[in-house]
């Protein structure tokens, strides 16, 4: 789909009272995901005022480097952890 540089903007809204617990696990997400080859950018931002909502800015080399990543266990791992209110966070990609 995509012919160049692939840039996610993702909001999570994470069950109340669990930022805490969101915010140490988006770390440690951070930190194995930005060791992927095809991971340009990934970083995460916890709202002031409402500490359960995040806003995570995701940049991929391309679509197949999107795909490997959300394949990867860690990845899996923390959607598995159950933060996400709602399940499903709301992504939006852009190319670059």
């Amino acid at each position: 789909m995509s012919a160049g540089r692939l840039r996610r903007i993702v909001r999570l809204t994470i069950t109340p009272g669990r930022g805490g617990e969101a915010r140490a696990a988006l770390a440690t997400l951070r930190d194995a995901t930005l060791m992927e080859p095809g991971c340009e950018e990934f970083d995460f931002y916890q709202q002031i005022t409402d500490p359960d909502q995040f806003i995570l800015i995701e940049d991929f080399a391309d679509d197949a480097a999107l795909t490997l990543h959300m394949e990867k266990p860690y990845t899996r791992a923390f959607f598995d952890l159950g933060l996400l209110k709602g399940g499903v966070p709301i992504a939006r990609a852009w190319l670059s």
